[in-house]
């Protein structure tokens, strides 16, 4: 009992030294806080990317960690082992500094082994390539003859790439959790797998989200009258067919006037307004205002792309009753695939 208790003894006073040795080897103090949170930041937001999270994914994240924090170590390392006899005429007490060259070997050689087999068997070959790029990176910088520590802006630029751009490009590379911004399907550009009526009323709910923005009072004062036309618009599909609307200049060409064939109704309109009703006319399509606007504006030069104008014009038109809105149930079966016939 007693010789199972002094074993016992010299393991638990051995383990803490060895630990010990080790983390001030790789100088875990001076990087532990500032790096692990960004790696385990970056692996959290990659992690969002990915449809299911599931062992195999948290293994090979936990096994990337592993690789991070070997690297980190690593640079660590390259760099104590290149400066020995700098820190030793400085009197700073670094491990390396006291040991052979070829422990020092071993010692560096391990970290790149580990990281070696994880990549080999957890990451594919574009996440290897960045993992390798970082090594080099990192040995470059603190070994002769390069030894980019001592270049000035160009030491400074590699630091920065391999102790944060390299590493959180490793996490966002790695299979299953590639993060791809601004990446759209062809469908989803054309909207052809989704019914026209829906993907108006999507835009109705996102321009309501911004007029409520808008009301703020930190907001509104910064909101101009062409910001509330767009903002204000209305989001029926109007159906304008040909033939649907008589467009009169007056005998002095100072104004229009705008009759609904079919109600009777007429309206006074500008030049730019009647534009707008002709453009319309010729279109001949069932749309929203805010889609009619682009139309008009690519066909109509002269009106100098003022899609607020356009936007108010055909609300006005259609508030007045020269152009009508589509029924629920017609809006709703409507493609607009083809134009209105006349």
């Amino acid at each position: 009992m007693d010789g199972d208790r002094r074993a016992y003894q010299v393991r638990a006073d051995h383990n803490p030294r060895a630990v010990h040795r080790l983390a001030a080897l790789v100088r875990w103090r001076e990087w532990f806080d500032s790096k692990l949170p960004m790696f385990l930041i970056a692996m959290f937001y990659a992690g969002l990317a990915l449809p299911n999270v599931g062992i195999i994914e948290l293994g090979r994240m936990g096994a990337l960690l592993v690789l991070l924090c070997l690297y980190a170590a690593f640079g660590h390392l390259i760099n104590d082992y290149s400066d020995r006899a700098i820190d030793l005429a400085a009197g700073k007490r670094r491990l390396l500094s006291t040991w052979s060259e070829r422990e020092c070997q071993v010692a560096l050689t391990v970290p790149c082994v580990s990281a070696i087999v994880i990549a080999a068997f957890t990451l594919d070959g574009s996440t290897i390539g960045l993992a390798v790029g970082a090594f080099l990176t990192a040995a470059l910088y603190s070994l002769s003859p390069v030894r980019l520590k001592e270049r000035g802006l160009l030491g400074w630029a590699a630091a920065a790439l391999a102790q944060r751009t390299l590493p959180v490009a490793m996490v966002f590379e790695a299979p299953g959790a590639r993060v791809q911004y601004n990446t759209w399907s062809q469908g989803q550009l054309s909207g052809a797998n989704t019914k026209y009526a829906e993907r108006v009323k999507a835009l109705e709910a996102i321009y309501r989200r911004l007029a409520d923005i808008a009301g703020r009072q930190d907001v509104f004062p910064r909101v101009h009258a062409k910001h509330r036309v767009l903002l204000e618009q209305s989001w029926d599909i109007l159906s304008v067919a040909p033939s649907s609307i008589r467009i009169h200049r007056s005998l002095l060409r100072r104004h229009y006037k705008l009759r609904h064939t079919s109600s009777g109704r007429v309206t006074r309109a500008t030049r730019e307004e009647a534009i707008v009703a002709a453009t319309m006319l010729a279109l001949g399509q069932n749309r929203a205002s805010a889609h009619y606007a682009l139309l008009i504006a690519a066909k109509a030069a002269s009106l100098n792309n003022d899609i607020p104008l356009i936007v108010e014009t055909i609300n006005r038109l259609r508030d007045e009753g020269v152009v009508s809105a589509m029924s629920a149930h017609d809006a709703a079966a409507n493609d607009c695939s083809t134009p209105l016939q006349a």
